[in-house]
């Protein structure tokens, strides 16, 4: 079966989707969130879990570094987030933790539009 937009080569898949806070990925699109959770299985409580893990790390640091935020700093952690290592591969759940740094109020308030 065909997906709807391949996460592989789709240039900005991450507008096609959404994360909630307990791990889950959803979209508004019906069609893709059906093919999100019955064929890519992206809902699955292990990968739910892990990337709630993740995104409750990320969210430890950026209490622990609160007032330290600076333009710089969270474009620091982007690129890095959005940087393929050797293997060409991304970070483990980047995505969620992408979402988090591009919609955190400190982020948004330094002039970007996220």
């Amino acid at each position: 079966m065909e997906i709807k937009y391949n996460p592989a080569t789709y240039p900005n898949i991450e507008d096609t989707i959404k994360y909630k806070r307990d791990g889950t990925i959803r979209s508004e699109d019906q069609e893709w969130n059906q093919q999100l959770n019955d064929i890519l299985n992206l809902n699955e409580p292990r990968l739910r879990g892990n990337r709630k893990a993740a995104d409750n790390a990320l969210t430890k640091e950026l209490e622990r570094i609160q007032g330290a935020w600076t333009k710089a700093r969270i474009d620091h952690m982007i690129e890095d987030l959005r940087t393929k290592n050797t293997e060409g591969k991304l970070k483990p759940f980047c995505g969620i933790l992408l979402d988090r740094l591009t919609r955190h109020p400190s982020y948004r308030d330094i002039g970007h539009n996220n």
